[in-house]
């Protein structure tokens, strides 16, 4: 591997661009139900715990022994090439764990969502669209919601996060989340109508939030074109990178950059992740949540597009292994996706064939992956990870859902 010169950002030119964010600016819109309503709201009939914080508190310990575990296998390739990467199954929900409020601003589709959990509550902001607003005119804004047991969430009326400044004046989206020490940081794609900026913003209380502007103002590498970051929530702890926070980056290839303060970054050189041709990420990839230590490396979840679709090809999600001594170096990458559109609601909708992944949580033993359904709802997929810290009730909560959907 080529050394890497950390003082000096070194550019590969690349063509940028996005499909479904050029769609969507578009104004192109499908299969758009007028009835559609939110299950984010209080629903009765899904009332299945008395006191959620019992069953879902877990130490941090247990979340990384849960995060340890989820790798299943790594299968070794031929000399230079990146092992098989397997991870325990998930299982996806049948219907959406959210849906497009009747009126408001998250009222025409709901996605793009960055979630934590703390003491028992999922928070989760999420990126809604008003169906007032004229196609071609649609805006993104950021939206909170909240939740005991990571399915049932309750929503805040009005927007956190809005379009204030030129650089982000035709929408904010796709927000990635950590927190560090008492500081939540928050990472969005800024859209000013011509081209998307990653930009930074953060909190102390997810609520009210300072903005710190666009990460790489020039990045020749895309013309500028800069989307997704998603951040190391610690720092590296040994080898070219010690002591520095890292983040990926990027929809095209993914790139790498480092920051000691985590405001201010320095991308490096060539693209870390790079799509395959003959794979399901041959078209573009993607960072999706926060990238986090195991006992095998640095594991991301990562989005894709590639593969049989027909003119739009599927959105996937994978996963990728890094060298935890060396966060540019990939050792380990799924031959396979792990999510890929399978169910109607993922088919249809703003753009089809999308299942898109951004937020992540640990609780009760599992590993809980949110995603993006065809860019209108917000589904779940569930890992049973280690079982044996999952009481009865908090195992069959996706049996129960499923069943409730199918029946509904």
């Amino acid at each position: 591997m080529d050394k890497i010169n950390v003082s000096q950002p070194i550019y590969t030119p690349k063509e940028s661009g996005n499909s479904r964010l050029a769609e969507s600016a578009s104004g192109k819109d499908t299969a758009f139900t007028k009835d559609a309503v939110s299950i984010g709201k209080k629903r009765d009939d899904l009332k299945l715990i008395s006191d959620p914080r019992k069953l879902f508190s877990i130490s941090q310990d247990n979340d990384k022994e849960v995060l340890n575990s989820l790798v299943s296998k790594i299968t070794p390739k031929g000399p230079g090439e990146a092992a098989d990467l397997e991870l325990k199954p998930f299982e996806k929900m049948s219907e959406p764990i959210m849906k497009p409020s009747d009126t408001g601003f998250d009222s025409r589709n709901i996605y793009n969502m960055a979630t934590i959990r703390e003491n028992g509550v999922t928070y989760m902001l999420y990126r809604g669209e008003d169906k007032s607003e004229p196609q071609g005119q649609i805006t993104g804004r950021i939206g909170l919601a909240t939740s005991k047991d990571g399915i049932h969430f309750e929503r805040e009326d009005k927007p956190i996060i809005v379009p204030e400044y030129d650089y982000e004046k035709k929408g904010i989206e796709d927000p990635r989340l950590i927190k560090v020490k008492d500081t939540y940081y928050l990472t969005y794609t800024a859209y000013d109508g011509d081209k998307a900026r990653l930009c930074m913003a953060t909190s102390n209380d997810l609520r009210n939030w300072q903005k710190h502007g666009p990460l790489f103002p020039d990045f020749p590498a895309t013309g500028g074109w800069t989307k997704s970051g998603a951040i190391l929530p610690e720092k590296v702890k040994s080898g070219l990178f010690k002591d520095r926070y890292v983040m990926y980056f990027g929809d095209t290839n993914i790139w790498m950059a480092f920051s000691d303060d985590l405001l201010h970054w320095t991308p490096i050189m060539n693209p870390v992740i790079k799509t395959r041709g003959d794979k399901f990420d041959s078209n573009l990839v993607e960072p999706g949540p926060p990238p986090f230590y195991t006992k095998d490396g640095i594991l991301m979840i990562y989005n894709s597009n590639g593969g049989d679709g027909g003119e739009h090809k599927n959105y996937n999600v994978g996963a990728v292994l890094f060298d935890k001594n060396d966060p540019t170096k990939i050792i380990a990458r799924t031959d396979k996706p792990i999510l890929s559109p399978t169910q109607d609601w993922e088919k249809h909708g703003y753009i089809d064939n999308v299942v898109f992944a951004e937020g992540m949580t640990v609780q009760n033993g599992k590993v809980d992956i949110y995603f993006g359904g065809a860019d209108r709802y917000i589904g779940l997929a569930v890992a049973a990870v280690a079982p044996a810290m999952q009481s009865p009730i908090a195992a069959g909560i996706v049996k129960t859902f499923n069943a409730l959907g199918k029946a509904a």
